[in-house]
Parts: structure tokens; C-alpha cells; sequence
């Protein structure tokens, strides 16, 4: 072993022992897709028991909404499902039962997808003025929530087991729009866009615990990171990720990734945190440890939203078309409505 190898080993063994192990991961745009024109797609969800990747997609808010279906790893489009008269948004799974969720832009309702016999049931809030925009879903109680920008700001609460609106939880801030659950406590975390803030619930009660300062302008997405109690909250307005203490509020560490910033989520396994920033068109990587961001991805869309294959690392996200919905400023898109696919 020649003295620069000798030396490389001996820092590497220090900075083991100290505890220090840089993530080396390396992410890799694989693939992007394009998908048929107009088709106005938001969110993606996985299903590993299909090894599908479904897309809501508004079909630019006509009559002809529907969800995609796609090969997890081609992205080629294997089927779709037609959800007349809506404009699928947020789309959640519940991979146990095999049900797929979509809020509805036009109509307000959520649907209800059996993916096993390919039932379609429509469920309806009984609370005047609710809509219908992102959606949690707690596999382990069977419960679906629901967040609903209007009236007042508030969830719905839906029954797996049946389908059916149970209730509503109220006045939890100005324009609810993100949220996810910490399962083990029930607790609901809300992004009050209109607020800058973070709303703790108990989900059982539907009690507000406490409301938290996002530390970020027009708060719009928020995920949980259970293993060190952070939240991890994408800001449009500052076009940030803030990282704060998920009792306290306390303000971790303020990463600003770019213009828009909307769609986040965390892999725990590997501690990557990734950050979508629709305006800028670019994808972050961020260290969950050293939360410095490792990688910058530029997008020929507006990336949107996330979803990670836990087991591989393997992520998706979604693109707008930017001759559409971008700035004037950029090129057009290259891709059109499209879903990329990254790889570690």
C-alpha cells in the first residue's frame, strides 16, 4: 500500500470512529416520460404490489379526468382510469387494502378506486364549503384524511373499511394544504399556508395541540421525519426547505433550494431528503444528516410531487408542462407533462 492509500484508509477509519459517515449515495435521473398532451398531471403514488407507479391527472380540468397507471420501471402507460366529470389532484394508497384515493378539483369529492375489482365509489363531505386537495392515509387504524383548503381550513376524515366521511375536523388555519401523519401518536401535522404555520392535531380528537412557525413563506408541504422528530417543510413563497423541531418549533436549519418550492419527501433509510421547486424546474438532494444539498437536478417541466420506493431508493416525480403553467423567461418544456424517474 503506497502512502496516499495508506492515509485515505487512516482518515476514513478516523472519521468512522468518529461517527462521521458521509452519505456517498449518488442519484441518477434515469428516465423522463412524456405523457399524453394535456393531460395536467400532479401527484404520483407506488405500488409495490403491482410494480406501478398511478398519476392523477385533470386533463386541464374537463370533463375527462383520470388517473394513469405506469409501469414503474419503463414509465410506459399500461391503463387508465376514466373519473368522469372531476379533475383528479392529490391521489393516495392504501397498499394493504389495495385502494386507491383521489380528490377531485372540480367536484370536491374524493374517490374511492378498488384496484383489485376496479370498483369506483364517490365519497362526499357533509360539511357546506369543504373541498378536497391532499391525502394521508393511516394503513395502520384504515383511516383516510383529507385536507380541505376552505371552511374555515380543516380534514376530512374518511372510513376505509367503508368508504364513508365520517367527520370533519375544524378552524385549524388559513388554507390547509399539505399534512402527514406521525402514525405511532396520532398526530396530524397541517401546513396553514395562509398562516405560515404548523398545525398539531390529535387525530383521534381532533383537538388542536399547538401551532408551530413555519419559518418559511406560504408553507405548502410537510413531512414528518420520525427518527430525529423533525419536520421537513417546503415553502413556496421564500422557495425554502425549513427543518424545524417537530415539538418545540424550533428552526433547525433553513435551506433555500429554489423558486416555488412544493413537493417534499424523505427516504429514512438512506436519509435523503428531496426537494421539488416548480418555478426554478430543478430537483434537490439534501443530507439528512449534514442537511447540505448534495445534488441539484435540472428539469425540462415543473416538477411537482414525489414518491419513493422505500425498499430500493428509487423515486418518481412529476413535471408540468411549462409552455402552460412557467415562466416566460425559460425555454419551453422539452418533455411536456411528464414523469421522471431517478435511481441511487
Amino acid at each position: 500500500m503506497n502512502l496516499h492509500s495508506f492515509s485515505t484508509v487512516l482518515i476514513i477509519a478516523i472519521l468512522s470512529i468518529a461517527g462521521f459517515h458521509p452519505n456517498t449515495q449518488a442519484q441518477f435521473l434515469v428516465k423522463t416520460q412524456n405523457l399524453t398532451e394535456n393531460a395536467n398531471i400532479y401527484q404520483p403514488v407506488f405500488n409495490p404490489k403491482e410494480g406501478a407507479i398511478y398519476v392523477s391527472a385533470a386533463r386541464d380540468f374537463d370533463t375527462k379526468g383520470c388517473i394513469y397507471k405506469l409501469d414503474a420501471e419503463t414509465l410506459e402507460v399500461l391503463d387508465s382510469i376514466n373519473i368522469p366529470g372531476s379533475a383528479p389532484l392529490g391521489l393516495g394508497i392504501n397498499v394493504s387494502t389495495q385502494t386507491l384515493y383521489s380528490t377531485n378539483s372540480i367536484t370536491g369529492l374524493v374517490t374511492a378506486i378498488n384496484l383489485k375489482t376496479g370498483e369506483i365509489n364517490h365519497i362526499s363531505s357533509t360539511v357546506p364549503g369543504s373541498s378536497a386537495r391532499e391525502v394521508i392515509v393511516d394503513e395502520k387504524r384504515n383511516l383516510i384524511y383529507i385536507t380541505s383548503v376552505p371552511a374555515g381550513g380543516g380534514i376530512w376524515v374518511i372510513d376505509g373499511s367503508t368508504n364513508t366521511f365520517d367527520h370533519y375536523i375544524y378552524n385549524l388555519g388559513k388554507t390547509i394544504t399539505g399534512a402527514d401523519l406521525d402514525v405511532e401518536n396520532n398526530i396530524l401535522y397541517a401546513t396553514a399556508m395562509g398562516d405560515d404555520e404548523i398545525v398539531l392535531v390529535d387525530a383521534q380528537t381532533g383537538i388542536i395541540q399547538k401551532k408551530l412557525e413555519a419559518h418559511g413563506d406560504r408553507p405548502t408541504n410537510v413531512v414528518f421525519d420520525k427518527a430525529n422528530n423533525r419536520l421537513l417543510i417546503a415553502n413556496q413563497g421564500s422557495g425554502n426547505l425549513t427543518i424545524i423541531d417537530a415539538e418545540k418549533g424550533d428552526l433547525i436549519k433553513a435551506i433555500p433550494t429554489g423558486a416555488g418550492a412544493l413537493g417534499v419527501d424523505y427516504d429514512p433509510q438512506r436519509e435523503l431528503i428531496y426537494v421539488a421547486n416548480r418555478k426554478e424546474r430543478t430537483v434537490n438532494v439534501i443530507d439528512g444528516n449534514t442537511l447540505e444539498i448534495t445534488e441539484t437536478f435540472e428539469m425540462h417541466g415543473l416538477p411537482n410531487t414525489f414518491v419513493i420506493n422505500q425498499e430500493t431508493g428509487t423515486f418518481w416525480v412529476t413535471n408540468k408542462d411549462v409552455s402552460k403553467r412557467g415562466s416566460k423567461k425559460k425555454k419551453p418544456a422539452k418533455n411536456g407533462d411528464s414523469v421522471s424517474r431517478f435511481e441511487i
